[in-house]
């Protein structure tokens, strides 16, 4: 990606500039003053992460720490943004597919957390990223809650068009995410599931949203009921209400304490902090507790009544994408949905997450669309996620 030898010369002379010693700089990075000493030789190079924490040091961009602004002149330099109910996350990267940095904020719902608090994050992330290379082409934004007919979406895009004018901006429901993974697909259903539940139906001769109403009107389907249907089968199993359920033993080691003992953190963390016991009760299920079955089956039996409709409204076909937020239990959610009545559709999955999706939208958009640029992109999204599990 870049010579060794410019990286390490660059940390030496940057690092001198502003008076640190080896040991002061390993301190700040959280390393030992050996890697910092193997950096400076050329004898390794630093992670992504420790670059981007390096330039952030020097207060530089990352273009000049690695020594490659003559080669990025040219180059389409462009930002995808991707939401959920539980984060945002902010990608830079060029039109080959090299990532430049990444970010990750909380999240941007305008509907749950308010326009104002959208604006600010997104404003926030941008700038981070915007911030190392000065000059962006083009800015992608998928995120949910964003309606373009209502009125968050137009204060969202005005607020968007005036604090980056001289920069491309399109902004989508994070629906946009994940259809972009599929650009071949004319006809298909799409789940998204979060703090809410949406199948998308793309059809040949129009496209409909089914459900979608948000955490505060959506009782099952989301993994945001899932994880509090698993709080609440706790308390019931405790109070002697309800059946016993390995989804206890779970939770305490999740929580540190029994709920029933800590409510007061219950009832004041963020409604989206439920998402995290969802895949409790996956994993529950897997060993057929008998709670965690009657809660999955009931999610997903509304799951598949939004499933049935979309196909019954529009003439979509029989394949549906699932959302990779349930990546590690793919075999479960298509079991419990053929269990539905859809056992003759084809199911498929993301293989990676929605940000991934946005960066393929924000190079179309760009016009920059090609085999080349999607590969590499891939295979340095899971580069970076590989390295992420490895820490």
């Amino acid at each position: 990606m870049f010579e060794s030898e410019m990286v390490a010369s660059n940390i030496k002379k940057y690092r001198t500039e502003k008076s640190m010693t080896q040991s002061e700089l390993a301190e700040k990075l959280n390393v030992s003053v050996q890697a910092v000493s193997k950096w400076e030789c050329g004898v390794a190079i630093p992670d992504l992460w420790k670059l981007s924490m390096l330039a952030d040091l020097f207060a530089i961009s990352m273009d000049d720490l690695i020594g490659r602004k003559a080669e990025r002149k040219n180059k389409q330099i462009m930002i995808a943004v991707a939401g959920d109910g539980r984060r945002t996350e902010f990608l830079l990267f060029d039109e080959s597919g090299t990532i430049l940095n990444r970010k990750v904020l909380g999240a941007c719902n305008p509907n749950y957390y308010g326009t104002q608090k959208c604006c600010e994050i997104l404003q926030a992330g941008i700038d981070m990223l915007i911030n190392i290379v000065m000059k962006i082409d083009g800015i992608f934004i998928g995120i949910p809650g964003y309606n373009s007919k209502e009125n968050n979406g137009k204060t969202i895009s005005d607020f968007l068009a005036r604090t980056y004018p001289k920069t491309d901006i399109m902004i989508r429901s994070n629906i946009h995410n994940i259809t972009a993974c599929f650009p071949d697909l004319k006809q298909a259903t799409f789940v998204i599931w979060d703090t809410g539940s949406m199948v998308y139906a793309k059809g040949l001769e129009h496209s409909q949203i089914f459900g979608g109403w948000g955490y505060l009107l959506e009782k099952e389907g989301s993994l945001l009921s899932i994880g509090k249907d698993a709080i609440s089968a706790v308390l019931a199993e405790a109070n002697g209400v309800g059946e016993k359920t390995s989804l206890t033993e779970r939770i305490i080691k999740h929580m540190g304490t029994h709920p029933l003992e800590d409510m007061e953190t219950i009832y004041r963390q963020d409604l989206s902090s439920f998402i995290h016991y969802a895949p409790y009760v996956f994993e529950a299920y897997r060993e057929r507790d008998r709670v965690a079955e009657k809660i999955l089956s009931r999610n997903f039996r509304y799951i598949a009544q939004l499933l049935h409709c979309a196909q019954e409204n529009v003439d979509c076909g029989d394949t549906i994408v699932l959302s990779s937020a349930l990546q590690d239990y793919e075999d479960i959610v298509v079991s419990l949905l053929q269990e539905n009545g859809l056992r003759n559709c084809r199911f498929l999955m993301p293989s990676l997450p929605q940000i991934y999706g946005a960066c393929l939208q924000c190079s179309r958009f760009c016009g920059n669309e090609n085999i080349a640029f999607e590969m590499n992109l891939r295979k340095n999204y899971q580069n970076i996620a590989k390295k992420k599990k490895e820490k």
